[in-house]
């Protein structure tokens, strides 16, 4: 499985950028293995900074899922905040 990681500067500082990479990195860790293989990419907006990691897990999980089945999950949906951009 390949996995690339979309963290744009509008984001904020190179530390905040680095530091949802890192923990964007480990929530795929954890759910690598149920994944199906492929190439996925993973963006994130700044609220992956405040939210739980078992909910940024779980979230990460449901969307690899759906991108799994076919469908390309909206990065609302991953992060839960349900509005469009």
């Amino acid at each position: 499985m390949r996995v690339a990681y979309a963290i744009s500067k509008p984001f904020g500082s190179a530390v905040r950028r680095n530091r949802a990479r890192r923990r964007l990195r480990s929530a795929v860790g954890m759910v690598a293995d149920q994944a199906r293989a492929g190439a996925y990419l993973v963006s994130a907006e700044p609220e992956v900074l405040q939210m739980e990691f078992s909910e940024l897990v779980g979230l990460v999980r449901d969307a690899m899922m759906g991108a799994a089945a076919g469908g390309i999950v909206p990065p609302t949906t991953v992060l839960g905040t349900g509005g469009a951009s």
